[in-house]
C-alpha cells in the first residue's frame, strides 16, 4: 500500500539533516543514501500517533530537484517521526539503526 510519504521520498533529491541541539548539518545527495535514509526514517502507521511537546532532536528538509522543500520531517524523542500530514509522530521501526547512522555523520541527540 502507497501513502504520501512514498511520494515524498520518490520526488527527492537532497536531504538537509540538521541536527537541532549542535546546528549541524549533513546534506544527502546520492541515491543509495537517500534510499537507505528512507528505510530508516519508516515509521510504524499501525501504531496510535502521539504528540511530543518538544521542538524534536533532528530535522529532515526534503528536496526535489529544483530544490524545492517536499517535506520537512522531524525526529522527536530518538524514536518518532512527525510530519505535518500525519497530525502527530509515528513510532520508528528502525530506530537504532538510524541513531547509528546520524552519528557515522557527526549528527548526534540534542
Amino acid at each position: 500500500m502507497r501513502t504520501p510519504i512514498d511520494t515524498v521520498w520518490r520526488r527527492a533529491h537532497t536531504v538537509e539533516v540538521r541536527d537541532l541541539g549542535e546546528r549541524s548539518v549533513a546534506v544527502v545527495r546520492d541515491a543509495g543514501e537517500l534510499a537507505q535514509l528512507a528505510g530508516l526514517l519508516e515509521v510504524d502507521f499501525h501504531a496510535d500517533a502521539f504528540v511530543c511537546m518538544c521542538w524534536g532532536n533532528v530535522r529532515f528538509l526534503v528536496k526535489d530537484a529544483a530544490g524545492q522543500t517536499v517535506a520537512d520531517l522531524t525526529l522527536h524523542a530518538e524514536s518518532g517521526l512527525d510530519w505535518d500530514e500525519w497530525g502527530g509522530q509515528f513510532p520508528l521501526l528502525r530506530g537504532k539503526e538510524l541513531a547509528h547512522w546520524l552519528t557515522e555523520r557527526g549528527l548526534c541527540f540534542g
